[in-house]
């Protein structure tokens, strides 16, 4: 007579097809997987970047002092200035140089000699204050106004990469229990051999369990991997590009996420697997 120790090692070899990287649950949840590495560092990165183009500009305005006259210009700028600083209300206020707003401007006007530029005075406000009134030639342009939508549009962006996440994450799930369902159907009278001598559900849920986790979480770490390459490499390119959303990089902990999420994913698919195939032994004549 068999033991139902023996039929514990041997299971795993019958009940599913015997190549595990020939199925198609590996490269399912390895595509997944991948897609959502890299949606979960798009997430990531660009909830960084909400929070650097968010981080102060309440706190920040550009006063322009507009005037064709460059003497008056520098007259009303130097009034300003003092303005400014005496108030309460300003924790810093520092004038730009022209030759520093000519070189910013230089990209998109060229040589800037000879232009009527404005003067520009950086100012930090208190929390909760509001600027002095100044000379009618002073405009004041608060940061938020023109940081705010930016903030708000990248926060977005990241939210509809994390719904991406747990889509890609609910597929895998889908397809991984669509390829358990239909293995314990092919395999009902090698189950039913199984339990006539000697094998209990607990026993055939776990051979299950124990294929499809080799097949889910290969596939899962293959597919995470592969993302992470591409994300490090994306982000090194915008590194070595200077973009402005670079300052929305991803930091050692966002990186270990970025892996685990995949591997999560695989995990719940091999739960929902297993639950699967329960539910087939219950609902079983």
């Amino acid at each position: 007579m068999i033991r139902p120790g023996y039929l514990t090692v041997a299971m795993p070899q019958g009940l599913l097809a015997p190549r595990r990287i020939g199925g198609p649950v590996p490269w399912i949840i390895g595509i997944m997987a991948f897609l959502m590495a890299l949606a979960g560092a798009a997430a990531l990165g660009l909830s960084r970047a909400a929070q650097g183009a968010s981080l102060g500009v309440e706190q920040r305005a550009i006063v322009q002092i507009v005037d064709a006259d460059p003497g008056r210009r520098d007259v009303a700028a130097a009034q300003a200035l003092t303005t400014l600083r005496a108030s309460p209300a300003v924790e810093r206020a520092t004038p730009v140089a022209d030759a520093q707003l000519a070189s910013e401007l230089k990209p998109w006007l060229g040589d800037a000699a000879g232009l009527p530029l404005p003067a520009l005075i950086d100012v930090v406000i208190k929390p909760g204050a509001s600027l002095p009134r100044l000379g009618p030639s002073a405009r004041v342009e608060r940061q938020s106004a023109l940081l705010g939508p930016l903030g708000e549009f990248l926060r977005t962006l990241g939210w509809l990469a994390l719904a991406i996440v747990i889509m890609m994450a609910l597929v895998a799930v889908a397809a991984t229990v669509l390829a358990a369902r239909a293995a314990f159907e092919a395999q009902c009278d090698t189950v039913e051999v199984l339990h006539l001598i000697g094998a209990t559900d607990s026993q055939v849920k776990g051979a299950f369990q124990r294929r499809v986790a080799l097949d889910a979480l290969s596939g899962g770490a293959i597919g995470a991997l592969g993302g992470l390459a591409v994300a490090a490499l994306i982000a090194s390119r915008l590194s070595a590009l200077g973009a402005g959303l670079a300052g929305g990089g991803l930091h050692g902990l966002d990186w270990l996420i970025v892996v685990l999420a995949p591997l999560l994913g695989a995990a719940c698919a091999v739960v929902a697997a297993r639950r699967t195939v329960a539910q087939a032994l219950e609902a079983r004549p």
